[in-house]
This record gives C-alpha cells, sequence and structure tokens, in this order.
C-alpha cells in the first residue's frame, strides 16, 4: 500500500512473548506427556487510515487460568488461548496493549528517514515508556522464551542472521546483535543508507522506528534473546475458522470468560433466553444454516446483556454496550463487537439510537425479541409465556395475546404499551392483539 506521495507503508508490526511453564505428567491413556503450559501475546494491528496508523504491541497479564491439564497454546485471531489437550476447553488471558510501531516512529523521529543518535536515543525513551508501565509485573512472572513474529522481527532477524552480527552465530535477536545493528544505523544516518543484506526495500522506511523499539522492549524486559516464528495473525485466523468449522467456536469461551468476570446473573440469562429463542423461533427457523449466525449472535447478546450492571445499574444497558464495544475479546471482530454492542444497547430505552439501522435489517428481529423477553421477565421469575405468539411482516411485528392476559397482568400490559409506542416513534409498527383459539383476533386496547 503507497500513500500519494510514493512513501511505502506498513500493515503491520507484531510482538509476540510467550512464558513456557514445563512439568511433568503422569501417563495419560498409556502415553507420557510433557505438559507445557504456554502464554503467548500477540499484538493486533490498529486499522489506520491507508494503513498509517500506530500499531499497538499486546500483552498478557499474569493470570494463570485455574482449569488443570492445560497443555499448549495456539494463537487466534491475534488474541491469546491456552488450550486443554485433554478436555479442548480453552482459556483466555487478558491483554494489554501498547500503542506503539515504526510507521508512527518513522513520522515522529525520523522524518525524511534521517537517523542521528540524539533522534534515535528520544526514540528509544518514547518506547521504554510505554514499556516500563507493564515490566514489572512480566519480570516479576518470569518467561522461558520470548518470540517475536511478523514482519519488523522477522526483518531484524534476518538482517542479524545475515550479516553476522549476532554472536557466535546464533539465530533470531540479540540484545548484543540489536545493539549493533543500532551503532550501524546511527553512523549511517538513514536505513537507505545501510546496505545491509536482509534489509526489504518495501520495509525500509519503518526499519529505525523497529529498531528503536524492539532495543526497548530488549532494554526494560530484559530479555537476551528472542527466537522467530512465522505463526502470526493471518494463522490466528485460520485456527479460529478451523475450531469454528469443527463446531469449537472460540467466540462461546469468550463469552464464558466475561460472564464469570462480571459476574452475570445465570438464572435470569437462562430465562430471558429459553423466552427470546421460543419468539424468534416462530419468526425463522432456528435449527436453518442461513440463521445460524443470527441465533448465535442473539444467544450471546441475551449472556452478555447484564454486563453493564457491574458498572451501574442505571442506563447499565448504555455500559453493557460500551465494554463490548471496547474490550478485548478472542475471536470476535471489531464488526462482531459492534454487532453484539448494538443488540446489548438496544435491549431497552427509546429505539432512535437503532434508527440508523435499515428497516429489513436481520438485527431488528433479534432486537426485537431480546427487548420483549427482558420486558417479559422484568420481576425476574421463571413465569413461563409460552402462550404468546408473535408475527414478522414488512410494517413490523405483531404479539398474540390469550384473551382475559390484560386483566391478570396489568403491569406487564401497560409496559407493552409504552413498547409499542416507543416502536411506532421509529416507524415500525408493533401491533398487540388479544385472541382466543378458533376465533378471529382482535386488536388489544391497552
Amino acid at each position: 500500500m503507497q500513500k500519494a506521495d510514493g512513501e511505502l507503508l506498513s500493515s503491520m508490526f507484531f510482538l509476540r512473548l510467550p512464558i513456557e511453564l514445563m512439568h511433568e505428567r503422569p501417563n495419560v491413556g498409556g502415553e507420557h506427556l510433557d505438559a507445557v503450559r504456554r502464554r503467548v501475546c500477540s499484538s493486533d494491528a490498529l486499522n489506520g487510515k491507508g494503513g498509517g496508523g500506530s500499531r499497538k504491541v499486546s500483552m498478557p497479564t499474569a493470570g494463570r487460568p485455574t482449569k488443570r491439564d492445560l497443555l499448549d497454546s495456539e494463537v487466534c485471531a491475534g488474541r491469546v488461548y491456552e488450550r486443554s489437550r485433554y478436555t479442548s476447553a480453552q482459556y483466555t488471558l487478558r491483554l494489554l496493549s501498547l500503542f506503539m510501531g515504526g510507521i508512527s516512529y518513522r513520522q515522529r523521529f525520523f522524518p525524511e528517514g534521517k537517523v542521528d543518535k540524539k533522534r534515535f536515543y528520544s526514540a528509544e525513551v518514547a518506547a521504554a515508556r510505554e514499556v516500563e508501565a507493564i515490566a514489572a509485573d512480566y519480570q516479576r512472572f518470569g518467561w522461558l522464551e520470548a518470540v517475536g513474529s511478523s514482519g519488523s522481527a522477522q526483518e531484524l532477524a534476518d538482517i542479524l542472521e545475515m550479516n553476522d552480527l549476532n554472536p557466535e552465530g546464533i539465530s533470531g535477536i540479540s540484545r548484543e546483535g540489536l545493539a549493533r545493528l543500532r551503532q550501524l544505523l546511527i553512523r549511517a544516518g538513514s536505513a537507505e543508507a545501510l546496505g545491509l543484506q536482509g534489509m526489504r526495500s518495501d520495509r525500509m522506511m519503518i526499519l529505525p522506528g523497529a529498531i528503536a523499539i524492539m532495543s526497548a522492549v530488549f532494554s526494560e524486559l530484559a530479555i537476551e534473546h528472542m527466537t522467530y516464528s512465522d505463526g502470526a495473525l493471518p494463522l490466528g485466523v485460520l485456527y479460529d475458522l478451523l475450531g469454528r468449522f469443527e463446531h469449537h467456536d472460540t467466540r462461546d469461551e469468550t463469552v464464558l470468560n466475561f460472564r464469570r468476570r462480571y459476574q452475570v446473573d445465570a438464572a435470569q440469562v437462562r430465562r430471558v433466553e429459553q423466552t427470546a429463542l421460543a419468539l424468534l423461533g416462530q419468526l425463522i427457523k432456528l435449527d436453518s444454516p442461513e440463521h445460524e449466525n443470527n441465533v448465535h449472535f442473539l444467544r450471546w447478546a441475551i449472556s452478555l446483556h447484564e454486563i453493564g450492571v457491574s458498572v451501574a445499574h442505571t442506563e447499565f444497558h448504555k455500559h453493557g454496550a460500551y465494554i463490548l464495544g471496547h474490550a478485548d475479546m478472542p475471536g470476535f471482530s471489531k464488526r462482531d463487537q459492534a454487532r453484539l454492542a448494538l443488540l446489548v444497547l438496544g435491549q431497552r430505552g427509546k429505539l432512535q439510537k437503532l434508527a440508523a439501522m435499515p428497516i429489513g435489517d436481520p438485527n431488528w428481529r433479534l432486537v426485537f425479541c431480546l427487548r420483549l423477553a427482558v420486558l417479559l421477565h422484568r420481576a425476574r421469575d421463571a413465569h413461563p409465556f409460552s402462550e404468546l405468539s408473535v408475527l414478522e411482516d414488512p410494517v413490523g411485528f405483531q404479539l398474540d395475546l390469550p384473551v382475559g392476559w390484560q386483566e391478570t397482568n396489568p403491569m406487564m400490559a401497560a409496559a407493552l404499551a409504552e413498547e409499542a409506542l416507543l416502536w411506532r416513534r421509529i416507524g415500525i409498527k408493533l401491533r398487540i392483539r388479544s385472541t382466543v383459539p378458533g376465533q378471529i383476533a382482535v386488536p388489544l386496547v391497552l
């Protein structure tokens, strides 16, 4: 990708630091296994206009999963998982992000590609200040191996290896080799004048920033050596898709972890889910491949619809939507998170906030079922609502109630009348009718 002035842009900067804790396990199923608990941290490319934004380097905190029999780890869609060989369960570790990258550092510290000792020192200090905030925690936890992945780490490893800058011919990135490369770059005055083997023309402009950032990471985390891995974000995406194909969706694990973290009321989730799916099942075929994704999103939204209560009960739906829109959610793309946030935001209150969504969007159907289920279970009881039936037509929705339901549920009838008014204000009709089996339904006056 190139800017208008012909300046070549880098697509992503990755750094990954795994921590491996190895211990012996007894025989399992007749086989002797070495259980390896590995923590891998990987960055997500932060999208910027034209690819020229900052990049973020993500690292896991020192939290340990409590599930036993953890064997190995995988990087899925740029997030961190621990996978059990025995249970096929996956655990997500928390992520921290540091916003820095070769492109932004080029623009900030090395305009026109010029490098001198003062500019390079300023870039190193800026990167070190970012890493300093998390260095103590990681050093206390410790690690056995540091691994860098993707473009910049690969290029640095290639340059150090091909030009014999690493001591004793070791592979990867070494502290001593990085220091030698740093001095050569400052002496040359620019990456273009460096003239070393392994330098890629398409990454020339970001090399000074990459060296400065990697030097700061080595310094602040006291890393002596870093190996390089080809596995990066694209492979993580393929792994995630493979999991879904094998009927194991990493997003389910993420939702489960969020429910635990925010102490979601499991009983209320079950009540709302049962009613919402019963309503949705009257509008679409729940087991149809065509609607599979919509059913998944409704389930996830229901599971997380009350996470905002952890912030405040007042307008908790807004707090929940903000969390879902901005949190690190392994397996979910930004678009997925935006959809979840929209559903959670739309579970209650005025609907004008969703007015930008076009008529006919399948999310309206999900919002309708979620709102109605939340409303029906606002007393947080287990009362079934199997006697309700719903229909969808081009102008809106229709809710049929048994005769006499209004008299036996006056408070709920009033809430439904207000709900119908909220839908009417955005141009979507919600007709509420009273029905008797075998007779013509009549509008219900609420």
